[in-house]
């Protein structure tokens, strides 16, 4: 979706914040367009995912599960972030827009080596090591992040 890139926002969260059924827009349409400055903040010890806006509490999901590489599982503070959004329906990615888009699972993969945030879905492959969210909190936070959104694991 071209608005998106013009307007440095994202389309999945244009999409859902106008209420829309598609990417296909008409001449003249009015978009609300969010302006977000979207972080997420996962705290090990209190088993959450806070995701901040402009350093705000914006919401805070619960992790239900917490699989994280060597250096992300003691106790230091690490600084990540997004390095790729990615959907994916059965073995394979899907786009954005396409039809299959609506029941893939969703992964956010971190700039730490082979990890990732995902929902609770049905992969059958083996997965990277990572944080499991529930499948309606994934796409939920999903459309709010993107890649180099920032990543503080406390």
């Amino acid at each position: 979706m071209k608005v998106a890139s013009k307007t440095k926002s994202n389309a999945e969260l244009i999409l859902r914040s106008n209420n829309l059924a598609s990417i296909d827009l008409s001449v003249g349409q009015s978009l609300r367009i969010p302006q977000l400055d979207v972080s997420i903040v996962l705290d090990r010890q209190a088993k959450t995912l806070t995701v901040l806006n402009k350093g705000q509490l914006f919401k805070e999901y619960p992790l239900l599960a917490m699989d994280l590489p060597g250096s992300a599982r003691g106790k230091d503070p690490v600084q990540t972030q997004i390095k790729d959004k990615i959907a994916i329906k059965g073995a394979n990615r899907v786009a954005f827009g396409s039809r299959d888009y609506a029941g893939s699972e969703r992964w956010l993969m971190l700039g730490l080596t082979n990890s990732l945030i995902r929902g609770r879905g049905d992969a059958t492959a083996p997965l990277p090591a990572g944080l499991v969210v529930s499948q309606e909190d994934i796409e939920e936070i999903f459309p709010l992040v993107t890649q180099h959104t920032s990543v503080t694991i406390q």
